[in-house]
């Protein structure tokens, strides 16, 4: 995550930047991300609110928001899976 975001890593002790790496990376991902929904949704304009979660969340936001603007991330989206599953369990196991 600190690579991510300080878009530095090191080699044997030596700073690398890694902006063009993390750049293309991110612009396969939302390419990716983009294809696959707008395959099954369109432009999504039938769904209310689209909650983006996961550690990637904060990163693709910026560039998802601009295809789906009703998009959401939740306030701990690193964990907001494992919360929901968790919730979801607990709701399964009273019924």
């Amino acid at each position: 995550r600190n690579a991510v975001i300080s878009k530095e890593i090191k080699v044997y002790g030596e700073v690398k930047r890694i902006d063009q790496l993390l750049d293309d990376e991110i612009a396969y991902w939302v390419n990716f991300i983009t294809h696959k929904t707008q395959t099954g949704w369109k432009s999504g304009a039938h769904i209310d609110t689209i909650l983006l979660s996961g550690g990637g969340a904060p990163i693709f936001k910026e560039h998802l928001i601009k295809i789906f603007p009703h998009l959401k991330v939740p306030q701990n989206p690193a964990f907001s899976n494992a919360i929901g599953y968790f919730k979801y369990g607990v709701k399964a196991m009273r019924e």
